[in-house]
């Protein structure tokens, strides 16, 4: 069901790893459920911090001198694919984005 804007989330994710949070590991594990599919990806690097998580995927929010558009249009992206995009630890950046099952 996903379209060419998904390779917009993994080099979003992949880029703000080693952008933002300096890592040099990257894993992705993939969980099936009967309804849907979680895939989490979570790095080695600096994490985010805490009192910034439940604003990361805001329009026009950033840590840099950027857009601050990357994460929300992730966010979008994934939510017009049926899913959705959560910021599961921040140590070390864990997110689980979430598919439905076809």
């Amino acid at each position: 069901m996903a379209n060419e804007g998904i390779y917009v989330v993994f080099d979003n994710l992949i880029s703000n790893s080693i952008k933002h949070g300096k890592a040099t590991k990257i894993f992705i594990k993939i969980k099936e459920g009967s309804s849907k599919i979680l895939l989490e990806f979570l790095d080695n690097g600096s994490g985010v911090p805490a009192e910034i998580g439940d604003k990361i995927f805001e329009k026009g929010f950033s840590t840099s001198k950027s857009t601050g558009l990357g994460l929300y249009i992730v966010k979008k992206l994934l939510e017009s694919y049926g899913g959705n995009i959560r910021l599961k630890d921040c140590k070390g950046a864990t997110f689980v984005l979430e598919f439905p099952r076809i």
